[in-house]
């Protein structure tokens, strides 16, 4: 197996955000239908399932805050949340 480490600057993948995904159904299917859109999405580079409050924690990359808004929001159409909180990543 290769790994390859990509620079997401020299793509033109300026914005990292993290979002914190509470689903509103635990169950099975719900958490699967989730990942499956998660991993589905090119921009969603990490997906972590969490304990505590937060059901999901997800690193995603875009090339601007506008193509991030377009990320949202299809990503959101697709599931059902209870609640999302997005931190924009100010420095690295």
């Amino acid at each position: 197996m290769r790994n390859v480490v990509l620079d997401a600057d020299v793509l033109g993948l300026h914005i990292t955000v993290f979002c914190f995904i509470r689903l509103t159904h635990h169950d099975k299917a719900s958490m699967d239908a989730f990942e499956q859109s998660a991993r589905a999405h090119p921009n969603i580079l990490q997906c972590y399932t969490m304990s505590g409050e937060q059901d999901y924690m997800l690193r995603v990359l875009a090339t601007s805050m506008k193509a991030y808004g377009a990320t949202d929001e299809q990503r959101f159409a697709e599931s059902a949340f209870r609640g999302v909180d997005e931190f924009i990543v100010c420095a690295e």
